[in-house]
């Protein structure tokens, strides 16, 4: 399968690269990067294996890189959007009002909104509307007061399992709630309670590999429920044997994708 990554800004560099190693160790068979021009020199030093989109938008995507993705959608299986992108309102507003068009169909490939996609979807009236089904969003309790308009303690106070599951049933869209026990909720109701409460899981940069690795399953063919709960179960199991190893300070997020395949081998 082959996965694209969407992501980065001048402020953020490293957060394409731990989504793409997350992707490439969960398995997808390519990987390609769509990011601002001067930052991938940098990122092709670190990921000779990926391919590297022919991005114009020199240090924030904007509407030509939207354009150029929604023109190669059929080369990719699964599509990242979000992590680091900064403010890309204009890049993101153009890509789903291209993948809403009817010439979009059958070529649409599976999607997962992470990070500054879900802040700025938050940005946008009616929202939910705007994207395709069965896409997977991966919000952090900060990031899931600000899609459904509530304080962030009421966010964290709250039941998360019913939040999560009423939330993907009204969206039509698979929630991951993140945080410790991640809640993984799906449009018809179901949901999956991750037994994971990890302090290594939340080092800087975590997310972007959970959501690269949960895009890496998503090109292999796994369908978005399932991915979901397989991404964050592998997330949360290489954060466990990490520290099994290291303790629980001290791993890098790159790190912790580079177990994601201990895991793999440790469950067949």
């Amino acid at each position: 399968g082959t996965a694209l990554i969407v992501a980065g800004s001048i402020r953020y560099w490293g957060a394409p690269a731990l989504a793409a190693r997350g992707a490439f160790r969960s398995g997808a068979g390519l990987v390609g990067l769509a990011v601002p021009q001067r930052l991938r020199p940098a990122l092709a030093g670190q990921f000779p294996e990926a391919i590297y989109a022919a991005i114009t938008d020199t240090d924030t995507l904007g509407v030509a890189t939207a354009n150029l993705i929604l023109t190669t959608l059929q080369e990719y299986n699964a599509i990242l959007v979000g992590p680091g992108l900064g403010e890309a309102a204009s890049f993101v507003t153009a890509l789903l009002n291209g993948l809403s068009e009817p010439a979009a169909g059958g070529s649409m490939p599976r999607l997962v909104i992470d990070a500054d996609g879900l802040n700025i979807l938050a940005a946008m009236d009616d929202w939910p509307g705007l994207l395709p089904k069965n896409c997977v969003l991966t919000p952090h309790p900060g990031e899931m007061a600000r899609l459904c308009g509530l304080s962030l303690a009421a966010v964290k106070d709250g039941d998360r399992v019913e939040m999560a599951r009423e939330r993907a049933v009204a969206w039509g869209q698979v929630v991951m709630l993140k945080g410790a026990y991640t809640v993984v909720a799906a449009p018809d109701g179901r949901a999956t309670l991750l037994p994971f409460a990890n302090p290594v899981l939340a080092v800087g940069g975590s997310g972007d590999v959970l959501a690269g690795v949960i895009t890496g399953l998503l090109a292999q063919g796994v369908a978005p429920y399932p991915a979901a709960v397989l991404g964050g179960y592998l997330h949360g199991a290489a954060g466990q044997m990490a520290s099994d190893y290291w303790g629980n300070a001290g791993l890098l997020a790159g790190e912790l994708a580079d177990w994601v395949s201990h895991v793999r081998r440790a469950l067949v």
